[in-house]
């Protein structure tokens, strides 16, 4: 959302602009796939949050944690995708 919002079109019809938000999502999934090893969460995680039992063990290792430097490193992946253009 925060690609279209920044890049996004105004004129339904510009497949230029829409054609650079697309390559510039495709650009973010790719990091970040190299940056984590997948964008699968279960993948990255090795755990079912569903499942109480494994959730608890997940929380009991630092999972929170570890989740919120992932959502960090993710921003910043996002910020400098967002602004290398300029």
């Amino acid at each position: 959302m925060a690609i279209g919002m920044k890049m996004g079109r105004t004129d339904p019809k510009d497949r230029k602009t829409l054609q650079k938000v697309y390559d510039k999502c495709q650009g973010f999934w790719s990091q970040f796939e190299k940056e984590f090893g997948n964008i699968n969460c279960y993948n990255i995680i090795g755990i079912h949050l569903d499942n109480e039992e494994e959730r608890q063990r997940w929380l009991a290792a630092g999972g929170r944690e570890k989740c919120g430097d992932l959502v960090e490193k993710t921003a910043h992946i996002l910020c400098d995708l967002l602004y290398e253009d300029k």
